[in-house]
């Protein structure tokens, strides 16, 4: 019996030995499994790191290609539409020169018949000369029988009348026709003086508007205000279209309960160009976005847009009641650093909490950096020296982040299709007035010439037409004889 229990006992250890080995077993295998998938995961990442920037920069390639195609087409589309001005100018110059020459044909018809009714008198008068030579024949005939030489003196008599009429008629002919061909030459001259009148007026309408615009561009330097609509007129910056969007807003403003605010752009402004590439890269994918108080008003600015017929911009709805996000200390990096937020300024009047907090949402602009080069970049985002601050963007357009064990580096600003597009609150324009101001002082003094040569132009087409007028009265008085 206690060899029989002894037995059992053993067979029961071997099979408590077998079980703790099956497990010692698997706990092995599983652990050589989440090896070989740790394993797989680290080649994983490591082809993303060498693959990964690569597939951006293709990416980044067929972006600028794209640019580039839209860039072409906006200018083709500026061509045709200046071809198309160009021809409307042309048509209606046509259109005007085709009216002047109807109203000179209509007053040269009416010479022409005149001067037509002066010659059927004049065959009248001829007509009556030879009816008069007639009958001087007939009665030569009669006086035959009268005495020879009494019907030789008759005959002699009124043979030298008849002569004489002859050389009237011929000299009084002639006459006219000198008349007629200084007429026709002084109705050239007045021709041509009426085509130099009009050239002379567009000349001067052309300068008046010029001289206008100028006075406007200086009226808008001089002040603030101006200076203010002048930006809002250039929205098509940040948008294709956004003008006529911001004028259909502004016409249905009672429809929104706040009205939008955008493009951020036109809001935006930097003290100098110093960071305005930087700035550029790391903002200018907002610069064209609106901020819309609710649901409501995002319905109605989509309304507006298919109105305007403007494709949908981006927006972002953030209650305009919402209070100014407040920075902590900790969540920003040492004074001595530079960031977006150090230097952007916001303009607008009411609403620079909305703009500040939706910037802060969007771009992080409170520890984003602004970099003088590369080298101060790596120290400042890649050793953590800029702590807690994990991207910056240097002077020339060059994003430097930190994203988990990653480090980035790549452009984001290309200067062949990209150009900085915020204004400069401290920019000096002190040169472009005075270019306008003496492109305005030079439209004022040909427009003053021009103004002489239409007066000197005016003498001539008077003196022409009094001309005229003397000469139609003598053939008038030829045509009476």
């Amino acid at each position: 019996e206690f060899k029989v229990a002894k037995k059992q006992l053993d067979h029961a250890r071997q099979i408590k030995q077998h079980a703790e080995l099956e497990k010692h077993c698997e706990s092995v295998l599983a652990w050589r499994e989440v090896i070989l998938i740790e394993d797989e995961i680290e080649q994983l990442r490591k082809k993303l790191n060498v693959k990964g920037p690569e597939y951006l920069e293709k990416l980044k390639l067929r972006l600028e290609g794209a640019k580039e195609k839209l860039s072409d087409l906006e200018t083709k589309k500026n061509k045709r539409q200046e071809a198309v001005e160009k021809f409307t100018m042309e048509a209606e110059a046509l259109k005007s020169t085709i009216l002047n020459s109807k109203s000179d044909v209509k007053k040269l018809i009416q010479e022409e018949v005149k001067q037509q009714n002066h010659l059927d008198s004049l065959k009248q008068d001829v007509g009556t000369l030879q009816q008069e030579k007639e009958s001087l024949e007939e009665s030569l005939k009669d006086t035959e029988t009268l005495d020879v030489s009494s019907t030789q003196a008759i005959h002699k008599k009124y043979d030298h009348q008849i002569e004489d009429m002859k050389r009237e008629v011929e000299r009084i002919a002639e006459e006219e026709n000198k008349i007629k061909h200084s007429l026709d030459s002084e109705k050239g001259d007045r021709d041509r003086l009426f085509s130099k009148s009009q050239n002379l007026k567009r000349r001067k309408a052309e300068y008046q508007n010029n001289a206008q615009r100028l006075e406007r561009a200086l009226s808008q330097m001089s002040s603030p205000r101006g200076r203010g609509r002048q930006r809002r007129k250039n929205a098509d910056v940040f948008g294709q279209g956004y003008n006529k969007l911001l004028d259909e807003i502004e016409r249905n403003q009672s429809r929104f309960h706040r009205p939008p605010i955008g493009p951020l752009g036109i809001h935006l402004e930097l003290p100098d160009d110093r960071w305005a590439v930087a700035i550029e890269g790391a903002l200018g994918n907002l610069f064209g976005n609106f901020i819309l108080h609710d649901e409501h008003d995002q319905q109605e600015f989509f309304n507006c847009c298919r109105r305007a017929q403007v494709r949908f911009p981006s927006c972002q709805v953030s209650s305009f009641d919402r209070r100014r996000i407040h920075i902590s200390p900790q969540n920003m990096p040492s004074s001595e650093f530079i960031t977006v937020a150090s230097v952007i300024k916001d303009r607008h009047p009411t609403c620079s909490h909305v703009i500040w907090n939706a910037l802060v949402d969007s771009a992080r602009i409170e520890s984003t950096l602004l970099l003088d080069d590369f080298e101060f970049g790596k120290q400042a985002i890649f050793n953590g020296r800029a702590h807690p601050a994990k991207r910056g963007y240097t002077n020339k357009g060059q994003l430097l982040e930190v994203r988990g064990r990653t480090q980035i580096v790549r452009s984001v600003y290309d200067p062949n299709y990209q150009r900085p597009r915020l204004d400069y609150s401290g920019r000096d324009l002190s040169k472009d007035k005075q270019r306008f101001e003496q492109q305005l002082s030079e439209t004022r003094r040909a427009l003053s010439d021009v103004l002489d040569e239409m007066k000197d132009c005016d003498a001539s087409i008077r003196e022409n037409s009094d001309c005229c007028s003397q000469l139609e009265s003598d053939i008038d008085k030829l045509s009476d004889k």
